[in-house]
């Protein structure tokens, strides 16, 4: 597929041609290693953190978001601008693939923003280099086969099979509601720092009035929380994010039926050489949730009170499903096939979130460039996947060997 409308017709950068000659696969690496954890990184000196990290290469890469996106901005500056802006998940890997109520797809969009869809190829591409070279598969392969979905899926390719390990993940059982309740409050580290709780009194209020104009089946009773606490440690990289989780009453006073609800800080994720993140992020995030979980009518972004400053972090809430489940890495993947097409998957997820959100033929137009901009530069992305997986490793490595 080549775009033949004048209107969209644009220089894509370096391609290999025998009149251009070899195109640079990637500009020159760094002088020093950009995943070299700083000495007083979280990451390094937290015990609980660190040991999440030195699990395995992949568990350390998830842990640098912002400096693997400078180093994808930085990479691709001689052609940014023939890669066209889409809405970004912005934290792409592997282990952001999840079901939920038989919904599957790639959750967790904290860190979505606008920018070139090469930041999200690329991250998602690591991911799959990482996974396959710690099970001794060529990632090559992997990556390829990843590579070649996206482009696919560019050019309308009708959607992938359910992958088989994504199946399985789909099928395993669940906790009951008292299990999962149980689970949720073992994560719960009560209380509300003393300077912290008559704003949350307050916020809580807003967005309960919030509901009850929403959902107006429901009165404030509804949302009466019977348990408030801090997670004691949730996630990899969105580990140090501020967030609160509330246990409310839900349609009876029966425990059984109470319903989980997390609320977590928009930071900002702007400050970066190719992405926008600030206007309008806390929609966007919205909008990608709902993308994934339609159905949570918990999903708002919690009213400001006029007296907050207006450069301060909004939060949202969404609730918490006892029929949610993430893929996991270290147990998914029994044989190389099983990787390759889990990353198909994902790679038609990315690919249509990256180009479905405007109208027609709009659509298209962003399709068709996206596309372009994915074939021409397919060397330096297989490149830059590359180098930034071993760097990954490296920086890994230099961790672990600190012990």
């Amino acid at each position: 597929m080549r775009i033949a409308a004048a209107s969209l017709l644009v220089a894509l950068g370096c391609a290999s041609t025998p009149d251009r000659g070899a195109c640079p696969s990637d500009e020159a690496a760094p002088a020093t290693n950009p995943f070299l954890l700083a000495g007083d990184s979280p990451y390094r000196t937290d015990p609980v953190l660190r040991a999440k990290v030195e699990k395995s290469a992949h568990r350390f890469f998830r842990a640098g978001n912002e400096a693997f996106t400078r180093e994808v901005c930085r990479a691709f500056t001689e052609v940014r601008a023939t890669i066209p802006i889409v809405t970004l998940h912005g934290d792409a890997h592997l282990e952001q693939i999840a079901t939920r109520d038989d919904r599957v797809g790639l959750v967790d969009f904290d860190d979505s923003v606008s920018g070139p869809s090469v930041i999200d190829v690329v991250r998602f591409g690591v991911s799959v280099a990482l996974v396959a070279n710690e099970r001794g598969w060529p990632r090559r392969d992997a990556v390829r086969a990843f590579l070649d979905s996206y482009i696919a899926a560019l050019s309308e390719a009708p959607a992938p099979p359910m992958p088989p390990a994504i199946a399985a993940l789909n099928a395993a059982p669940r906790p009951s509601p008292a299990e999962f309740l149980a689970s949720a409050d073992a994560l719960m580290v009560l209380g509300t720092p003393p300077d912290k709780v008559q704003e949350s009194i307050e916020t809580w209020e807003r967005y309960t009035k919030l509901m009850v104009r929403m959902h107006p089946e429901h009165d404030a009773s509804f949302y009466r929380v019977k348990r408030k606490g801090r997670p004691r440690s949730v996630g990899v990289g969105s580990a140090t994010t501020k967030r609160v989780f509330r246990r409310i009453e839900g349609r009876t006073p029966a425990d059984d039926d109470d319903l989980i609800l997390e609320a977590k800080e928009i930071t900002e994720r702007g400050a970066f050489p190719c992405t926008q993140g600030r206007g309008g992020l806390s929609i966007r995030i919205i909008m990608s949730a709902l993308q994934f979980g339609g159905d949570d009518p918990f999903v708002a972004i919690i009213p400001r009170d006029p007296s907050e400053p207006i450069d301060d972090d909004p939060w949202w809430v969404q609730s918490w499903s006892p029929r949610y489940a993430e893929l996991d890495v270290a147990t998914a993947f029994s044989r190389k096939q099983d990787l390759a097409d889990v990353a198909s998957f994902a790679a038609w997820q990315l690919a249509k979130g990256h180009t479905s959100f405007l109208p027609r033929p709009y659509d298209v137009q962003l399709r068709l460039l996206a596309y372009n901009a994915a074939v021409e530069h397919r060397a330096r992305i297989e490149a830059l996947i590359e180098r930034l997986a071993s760097q990954i490793e490296e920086a890994h490595a230099a961790l672990v060997a600190t012990r």
